[in-house]
């Protein structure tokens, strides 16, 4: 019954804290004018809604992401184990942070992570030109 109810009052304050990565990420993202963000703490959900029209699973993913993660450290058992888990859900969500990272900033120009195209900079450049 303890371990039950420590099991709640954690996952009440992952959700809790999830509303608050997804709030401070969306205010990010606005100061930015870009996804980068989202990507980097939600990777899951921010990568089937940018890609596909699933935007129900997209949105369910977001919000179950740190749930899920707290979950599976709480019941899993013994020091080894537990970090074994940590660092394999931390490669997990580098990796999809990674990818979709890439493949937003394949799509658009305004990346953090990406260098400005030479299509971009000829036709700032020549713009900049014309002027003088």
């Amino acid at each position: 019954m303890k371990r039950l109810v420590l099991l709640l009052v954690l996952l009440l304050l992952s959700v809790v804290g999830s509303l608050v990565l997804l709030i401070g990420a969306g205010m990010a993202g606005g100061a930015c004018h870009c996804m980068t963000p989202m990507f980097i703490v939600f990777p899951y959900g921010s990568l089937i809604t940018e890609r596909t029209s699933w935007d129900g699973l997209g949105v369910f993913l977001l919000f179950a992401q740190f749930p899920l993660y707290l979950t599976t450290v709480t019941f899993i058992r013994g020091v080894r184990w537990k970090v074994l888990s940590l660092v394999l859900i931390a490669a997990s969500h580098l990796t999809a942070s990674y990818f979709g990272l890439h493949s937003y900033c394949q799509s658009r120009h305004t990346c953090a992570m990406s260098a400005p195209s030479k299509k971009l900079f000829v036709a700032t450049h020549n713009e900049n030109c014309e002027e003088f």
